[in-house]
């Protein structure tokens, strides 16, 4: 990759001598070095300290200095070589093996972060085009079935690493997204900070590599179990010499599962290493294609009066909609129902009761009640009701979509950048593609 770039227009790869790319874009000397030089800190950042395995690795053939002698003629020579192999392992085996363990876990960690921004930021692109730029009614008139596929794939992924990987909130709300922005939480929405963003990706189960099953193993302890236990079976019992062979062939065995477990590590250390340097690339080429392309589009909207009191007024029934989402999840989850409440208590008072244990079911009773809290809005009565609000809060989005985006359209921001909007769908298809090598 020593000579490689990528254009900063459609984010397709270039030989760093080739200044014009296929899509027209002519790239400058300045643009081509700060490109290069981008790519060049990727490739030269050391993910994980290989120090670690290389010692590991020479101390697994130090143990063939501990190996144990054909033949002994007393007991205490025999167990004394069986505690120096004992101790060795213990000592200089077995910890080390653990901190690398450790240390793999830790890039596991870090990838993950890595891997949230960058489809945070494919959620974010295309949440403003859709949303903002075009407006979430426009998304069939314009054709833009491409930015939702997008999309979904930002949104697949961010929930598929979330849960893979077992972060939580803590752990992503202080995630950086670069030029792109932080808004991903408005984004991706509260389905990340609820626990809920399995529903994206309608998995049920996620399945673990087999270097995770490997890592789960508890070979590492056993082996250090079968140690202690071979030494005090030697000091309760006579046949010394015979009890130290059958205890070195059991610590054999479990020396075998140590190494299967090291050379599991040292294969992870290197898959994650080219994960990192293929998901910083891609962090770099959508920021600097999103810097060039839709940043000075973004900002200009911004701060345009039409598009700043819209965005204001929008608010509300962005929040009305929220509560609908949660309203038909709440619909379809079921709870038990006492007979002697419905006995006892008119109907109001159970649909209120029952509707706020569906709430409570779905972990969104505490999101339910700020919405409520800031639109003023209260808890339905009937089911009735619901449905009325629904339909009713629906046809005035609508309405106020309608009005507003024939305003907007009329923008020159808007008007005049289509096309360069458009155009950013090149770059999501490389870094899409790329990501999935």
């Amino acid at each position: 990759m020593a000579n490689t770039i990528f254009c900063t227009n459609c984010g397709a790869q270039l030989t760093y001598t080739i200044s014009s790319c296929t899509c027209g874009y002519s790239m400058s000397t300045s643009e081509k070095n700060e490109i290069y030089g981008k790519l060049q800190t990727v490739d030269n950042f050391q993910f994980i300290d290989s120090s670690q395995g290389k010692l590991i690795a020479e101390r697994f053939n130090q143990l063939e200095e501990y190996k144990l002698d054909r033949t002994y003629f007393r007991g205490s020579s025999a167990k004394k070589a069986y505690e120096r192999k004992s101790h060795f392992i213990q000592k200089s085996l077995i910890p080390n093996v653990n901190s690398y363990a450790k240390t793999i876990s830790e890039a596991e960690k870090i990838l993950a972060i890595d891997k949230v921004e960058v489809y945070g930021k494919i959620v974010n692109i295309t949440d403003f085009v859709l949303k903002e730029f075009f407006g979430p009614l426009a998304v069939k008139d314009n054709n833009l079935q491409c930015f939702i596929e997008f999309s979904d794939f930002g949104k697949y992924e961010l929930s598929e690493t979330i849960v893979q990987s077992n972060l939580d909130f803590s752990d992503i709300k202080t995630t950086n997204f670069g030029s792109i922005g932080n808004n991903i939480m408005s984004s991706v929405g509260r389905t990340l900070e609820n626990g809920s963003f399995k529903e994206l990706s309608k998995k049920d189960h996620w399945s673990e590599s087999d270097i995770k099953t490997v890592k789960a193993e508890v070979g590492i302890a056993i082996a250090a179990e079968a140690i202690n236990g071979a030494l005090k079976m030697m000091e309760e019992n006579s046949q010394v010499i015979n009890d130290v062979r059958v205890a070195d062939e059991k610590l054999n065995d479990k020396l075998s599962q140590i190494s299967n477990v090291f050379n599991s590590l040292t294969i992870e250390e290197k898959e994650l290493a080219k994960q990192k340097r293929l998901f910083d690339t891609a962090g770099v080429t959508l920021d600097s294609c999103f810097e060039k392309n839709l940043k000075p589009i973004m900002e200009e909207l911004k701060k345009d009066a039409v598009y700043i009191k819209y965005s204001k007024e929008r608010k509300q029934y962005d929040l009305k909609q929220e509560k609908i989402k949660i309203d038909n999840e709440v619909n379809s989850t079921s709870v038990d129902v006492s007979f002697w409440s419905c006995v006892l208590f008119s109907a109001r008072y159970n649909y209120k009761r029952l509707f706020k244990k569906r709430l409570k079911k779905v972990e969104k009773l505490e999101e339910y009640v700020s919405i409520n809290s800031t639109l003023k809005e209260g808890f339905y009565s009937t089911l009735l009701e619901l449905q009325s609000y629904h339909k009713l809060e629906t046809e005035k989005f609508i309405e106020f979509e309608k009005i507003n985006r024939r305003e907007l359209k009329r923008l020159p921001v808007i008007a005049n950048n289509q096309n360069v909007v458009r155009g950013f769908v090149p770059v999501l298809k490389t870094v899409r593609t790329n990501l999935n090598q």
